[in-house]
Protein backbone atom coordinates (compact mmCIF):
# COMPACT_ATOMS: atom_id res chain seq x y z
CA UNK A 1 0.00 0.00 0.00
CA UNK A 2 1.78 3.35 -1.01
CA UNK A 3 1.59 6.14 1.40
CA UNK A 4 0.28 9.69 0.25
CA UNK A 5 2.33 12.47 0.20
CA UNK A 6 1.89 13.74 3.92
CA UNK A 7 2.02 17.53 2.71
CA UNK A 8 -0.48 17.17 0.21
CA UNK A 9 -2.80 15.25 2.51
CA UNK A 10 -1.84 18.06 5.25
CA UNK A 11 -3.33 21.07 3.04
CA UNK A 12 -6.04 19.44 2.19
CA UNK A 13 -7.00 18.82 5.54
CA UNK A 14 -6.57 22.08 6.61
CA UNK A 15 -8.39 23.64 3.79
CA UNK A 16 -11.56 21.50 4.46
CA UNK A 17 -11.23 22.11 8.01
CA UNK A 18 -11.29 26.13 7.56
CA UNK A 19 -14.20 26.02 5.13
CA UNK A 20 -15.91 24.33 7.99
CA UNK A 21 -15.30 27.08 10.33
CA UNK A 22 -12.81 25.84 12.11
CA UNK A 23 -10.11 28.55 12.95
CA UNK A 24 -7.20 28.66 10.87
CA UNK A 25 -4.69 29.13 13.89
CA UNK A 26 -6.68 26.09 15.54
CA UNK A 27 -6.18 24.04 12.69
CA UNK A 28 -2.97 25.06 11.94
CA UNK A 29 -1.76 23.11 15.61
CA UNK A 30 -3.77 20.20 14.91
CA UNK A 31 -2.53 19.45 11.32
CA UNK A 32 1.00 19.62 12.68
CA UNK A 33 0.70 17.36 15.42
CA UNK A 34 -1.00 14.89 12.80
CA UNK A 35 1.59 15.08 10.41
CA UNK A 36 4.77 14.15 13.05
CA UNK A 37 2.50 11.39 13.91
CA UNK A 38 2.18 10.16 10.10
CA UNK A 39 5.73 10.73 9.32
CA UNK A 40 6.80 9.15 12.69
CA UNK A 41 3.90 5.55 11.84
CA UNK A 42 6.01 5.89 8.05
CA UNK A 43 9.31 5.62 10.10
CA UNK A 44 8.67 2.43 11.89
CA UNK A 45 7.56 0.79 9.17
CA UNK A 46 10.28 1.87 6.94
CA UNK A 47 12.09 0.67 9.69
CA UNK A 48 10.78 -2.27 10.56
CA UNK A 49 10.02 -3.64 7.08
CA UNK A 50 12.59 -5.82 5.24
CA UNK A 51 14.03 -4.03 2.63
CA UNK A 52 13.50 -6.66 0.15
CA UNK A 53 9.69 -7.05 1.17
CA UNK A 54 7.23 -3.85 0.14
CA UNK A 55 4.14 -5.53 1.59
CA UNK A 56 5.53 -6.66 4.93
CA UNK A 57 4.26 -3.47 6.21
CA UNK A 58 1.00 -4.87 6.05
CA UNK A 59 -0.17 -6.90 8.95
CA UNK A 60 -2.80 -9.62 8.92
CA UNK A 61 -5.55 -8.85 11.20
CA UNK A 62 -7.04 -11.92 12.87
CA UNK A 63 -9.57 -14.74 11.83
CA UNK A 64 -12.07 -14.25 14.39
CA UNK A 65 -14.86 -11.98 12.47
CA UNK A 66 -15.85 -11.45 8.91
CA UNK A 67 -13.67 -8.87 8.30
CA UNK A 68 -10.84 -11.07 8.08
CA UNK A 69 -12.59 -12.88 4.96
CA UNK A 70 -13.05 -9.44 3.15
CA UNK A 71 -8.91 -8.52 2.89
CA UNK A 72 -7.91 -6.52 6.37
CA UNK A 73 -4.79 -5.36 5.52
CA UNK A 74 -3.59 -4.48 9.09
CA UNK A 75 -4.47 -4.13 12.71
CA UNK A 76 -4.83 -0.62 14.35
CA UNK A 77 -3.87 -0.45 18.13
CA UNK A 78 -5.09 2.24 20.46
CA UNK A 79 -2.43 5.22 20.21
CA UNK A 80 -1.52 7.51 22.68
CA UNK A 81 -0.89 7.34 26.79
CA UNK A 82 -1.16 4.40 28.26
CA UNK A 83 -1.13 5.83 31.67
CA UNK A 84 -3.88 8.35 30.50
CA UNK A 85 -6.71 8.58 32.94
CA UNK A 86 -9.34 9.21 30.01
CA UNK A 87 -9.96 6.51 27.45
CA UNK A 88 -11.60 7.68 23.52
CA UNK A 89 -12.84 4.78 21.69
CA UNK A 90 -14.05 5.04 17.88
CA UNK A 91 -15.94 2.96 15.52
CA UNK A 92 -12.44 1.53 13.43
CA UNK A 93 -10.07 2.54 11.16
CA UNK A 94 -10.96 4.18 7.98
CA UNK A 95 -8.67 4.63 5.00
CA UNK A 96 -5.78 6.84 6.23
CA UNK A 97 -5.94 4.75 9.74
CA UNK A 98 -5.76 1.99 7.25
CA UNK A 99 -2.32 3.06 5.94
CA UNK A 100 -0.56 5.14 8.98
CA UNK A 101 -1.64 2.32 11.48
CA UNK A 102 -2.85 5.37 14.08
CA UNK A 103 -6.49 5.57 14.87
CA UNK A 104 -8.04 9.22 13.98
CA UNK A 105 -5.45 10.04 11.68
CA UNK A 106 -7.60 11.59 8.65
CA UNK A 107 -9.85 14.51 8.44
CA UNK A 108 -12.51 13.36 11.54
CA UNK A 109 -9.33 12.14 13.20
CA UNK A 110 -7.60 16.13 12.89
CA UNK A 111 -11.03 17.60 13.88
CA UNK A 112 -10.42 15.32 16.89
CA UNK A 113 -7.03 16.62 17.79
CA UNK A 114 -8.21 19.96 17.39
CA UNK A 115 -10.85 19.46 19.78
CA UNK A 116 -8.35 18.25 22.41
CA UNK A 117 -6.76 21.45 21.87
CA UNK A 118 -8.90 23.11 24.10
CA UNK A 119 -9.16 20.42 26.58
CA UNK A 120 -6.88 19.98 29.87
CA UNK A 121 -5.23 16.86 28.34
CA UNK A 122 -3.96 17.26 24.59
CA UNK A 123 -3.94 14.47 21.92
CA UNK A 124 -0.47 12.91 23.14
CA UNK A 125 -1.39 13.07 26.46
CA UNK A 126 -4.66 10.54 26.19
CA UNK A 127 -5.60 7.39 25.18
CA UNK A 128 -7.17 6.97 21.73
CA UNK A 129 -8.81 3.64 20.45
CA UNK A 130 -11.27 1.73 18.62
CA UNK A 131 -13.93 -0.54 18.86
CA UNK A 132 -12.48 -2.50 15.10
CA UNK A 133 -8.77 -2.60 15.20
CA UNK A 134 -9.26 -3.49 11.02
CA UNK A 135 -10.98 -1.52 8.60
CA UNK A 136 -14.50 -3.41 7.39
CA UNK A 137 -14.16 -3.45 3.16
CA UNK A 138 -15.36 -0.02 1.69
CA UNK A 139 -15.80 1.40 4.64
CA UNK A 140 -18.79 -0.25 5.68
CA UNK A 141 -20.92 0.02 9.12
CA UNK A 142 -19.56 -3.15 11.51
CA UNK A 143 -22.21 -5.95 12.40
CA UNK A 144 -22.65 -6.15 15.88
CA UNK A 145 -21.32 -9.50 16.17
CA UNK A 146 -18.11 -7.71 14.82
CA UNK A 147 -17.71 -4.91 16.94
CA UNK A 148 -18.42 -7.48 20.04
CA UNK A 149 -16.13 -10.01 18.84
CA UNK A 150 -13.00 -7.64 18.38
CA UNK A 151 -14.66 -5.97 21.76
CA UNK A 152 -14.07 -9.25 23.44
CA UNK A 153 -10.70 -10.28 21.91
CA UNK A 154 -8.95 -6.63 22.14
CA UNK A 155 -10.62 -3.45 23.34
CA UNK A 156 -11.25 -5.51 26.63
CA UNK A 157 -7.45 -6.10 27.12
CA UNK A 158 -6.53 -2.83 26.28
CA UNK A 159 -8.95 -1.21 28.90
CA UNK A 160 -7.86 -3.49 31.76
CA UNK A 161 -4.42 -2.32 30.69
CA UNK A 162 -4.87 1.03 30.96
CA UNK A 163 -7.22 1.70 33.26
CA UNK A 164 -8.86 4.70 32.55
CA UNK A 165 -11.01 6.69 35.31
CA UNK A 166 -13.48 7.71 32.35
CA UNK A 167 -14.43 6.34 28.82
CA UNK A 168 -15.68 8.37 26.44
CA UNK A 169 -17.51 6.75 22.94
CA UNK A 170 -16.67 8.86 19.57
CA UNK A 171 -19.80 8.68 17.59
CA UNK A 172 -22.77 6.34 17.58
CA UNK A 173 -21.39 2.97 16.49
CA UNK A 174 -18.64 2.75 19.60
CA UNK A 175 -21.80 3.89 21.48
CA UNK A 176 -23.55 1.06 20.35
CA UNK A 177 -21.10 -1.44 20.72
CA UNK A 178 -19.93 -0.68 24.33
CA UNK A 179 -23.76 0.40 25.72
CA UNK A 180 -25.96 -1.91 23.13
CA UNK A 181 -29.16 -0.28 25.22
CA UNK A 182 -28.36 2.84 25.13
CA UNK A 183 -30.77 5.66 23.12
CA UNK A 184 -28.97 6.93 19.57
CA UNK A 185 -26.38 9.27 20.60
CA UNK A 186 -28.70 12.61 19.92
CA UNK A 187 -30.69 11.29 23.00
CA UNK A 188 -26.98 10.06 24.69
CA UNK A 189 -24.94 12.68 24.25
CA UNK A 190 -23.77 14.21 27.09
CA UNK A 191 -25.70 11.71 29.36
CA UNK A 192 -23.54 9.23 31.60
CA UNK A 193 -23.54 5.22 31.30
CA UNK A 194 -21.28 2.56 33.08
CA UNK A 195 -18.71 0.16 31.38
CA UNK A 196 -17.14 -2.40 32.71
CA UNK A 197 -17.87 -0.22 36.01
CA UNK A 198 -16.21 3.02 34.31
CA UNK A 199 -18.06 5.72 33.34
CA UNK A 200 -19.07 6.76 30.08
CA UNK A 201 -20.14 9.38 28.37
CA UNK A 202 -20.60 9.58 23.96
CA UNK A 203 -19.68 12.77 21.98
CA UNK A 204 -20.42 13.34 18.32
CA UNK A 205 -18.32 11.41 15.52
CA UNK A 206 -16.15 14.40 14.19
CA UNK A 207 -17.32 12.89 10.35
CA UNK A 208 -20.60 13.59 11.49
CA UNK A 209 -20.08 17.42 13.06
CA UNK A 210 -18.05 17.89 9.66
CA UNK A 211 -21.10 16.85 7.92
CA UNK A 212 -23.24 19.86 9.12
CA UNK A 213 -23.45 23.64 7.86
CA UNK A 214 -23.99 26.78 8.96
CA UNK A 215 -26.00 26.99 12.31
CA UNK A 216 -26.12 23.28 12.64
CA UNK A 217 -22.31 23.29 12.24
CA UNK A 218 -21.71 25.78 14.82
CA UNK A 219 -24.31 24.10 17.27
CA UNK A 220 -22.94 21.22 17.34
CA UNK A 221 -19.35 22.25 17.05
CA UNK A 222 -20.17 23.80 20.43
CA UNK A 223 -22.24 20.55 22.27
CA UNK A 224 -19.17 18.72 21.11
CA UNK A 225 -16.99 20.80 23.34
CA UNK A 226 -19.20 20.77 26.22
CA UNK A 227 -19.86 17.49 26.53
CA UNK A 228 -15.93 16.84 26.39
CA UNK A 229 -16.09 19.31 29.47
CA UNK A 230 -18.03 17.45 31.31
CA UNK A 231 -16.22 14.20 30.82
CA UNK A 232 -13.21 15.88 31.95
CA UNK A 233 -14.86 17.17 34.98
CA UNK A 234 -15.29 13.77 36.22
CA UNK A 235 -11.63 13.03 36.69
Amino acid sequence: MTAPNISTLMEEFARRLVQNGYRPESVKRAVAKQARLMAHSLLIDYITRPQDCEECSVTPGCSSCPIHSEGATRRVPGHGNPSSPILFVGEGPGEHEDIFGIPFIGIAGTALTMWLEKMPLKREQVYIANVLKCRPKGNRTPQPEECRTCIETNLNREIKMIGPRVMVAVGAVALKALIPDAPGITASHGKWFSYRDIPLTPIFHPAYVLRQQGAQFTKVNQQVYRDLMQAYSRL
